[in-house]
């Protein structure tokens, strides 16, 4: 991979760190931030667990371009799934294909990939993945429509599926906004 280039941009009062490499392809990235430290954390992180140690801290335009993008949900962003594994490959593409306003849980996500035992590899995958925000983590939720973990705070979680339209009743999603197995 070619060098990678992190930057940290502020957009309103949320900050969002964007890890890329030429093309611009999107090697990493965090979720919107209050803070800076913790945006850039984040991503630096995700950067670790794929591998990769050296990278240049730049903000750029193409980098602010790439942080407008991850906040949008653009789906024409291209990412860099190299130093992740074939299930992890698979768990992500479905995550990315589930729209908003729907949700589907941990278990759904692992009969859809072919592994219907392991749930709680997709946990892991959405827990440790490179691209939260772009690739939908918190529309996956547990077979009892609860809502779940999301990094260090699960209200997070819920106020994103709020802002889809997706009904949250006392801590669970309504089934309405379950996806039907095998979409």
């Amino acid at each position: 991979m070619s060098k990678v280039t992190l930057s940290t941009v502020r957009m309103g009062k949320m900050w969002v760190t964007v890890a890329y490499a030429d093309g611009p392809v999107l090697v990493a990235n965090s979720i919107p931030a209050t803070e800076r430290e913790a945006s850039r954390s984040m991503a630096i992180g995700a950067l670790k667990a794929k591998g990769i140690n050296e990278y240049r801290e730049l903000e750029t335009s193409v980098g602010r371009d790439l942080a407008h993008k991850v906040v949008g949900g653009s789906p024409t962003l291209r990412l860099s799934y190299d130093g992740l594994t074939d299930f992890q490959k698979k768990v992500l593409d479905y995550v990315r294909s589930v729209p908003r306003g729907k949700v589907v849980s941990y278990g759904d996500v692992a009969v859809a990939v072919g592994h219907p035992r392991a749930y709680r590899a997709v946990g892991t995958v959405m827990a440790t993945h490179p691209f939260p925000f772009i690739i939908p983590c918190h529309r996956v939720v547990k077979s009892d429509l609860a809502l779940g973990r999301y990094g260090p705070n699960p209200r997070i979680k819920e106020k994103f599926l709020l802002e889809e339209g997706v009904a949250v009743v006392n801590g669970r999603i309504m089934a309405k906004h379950r996806l039907a197995q095998g979409k």
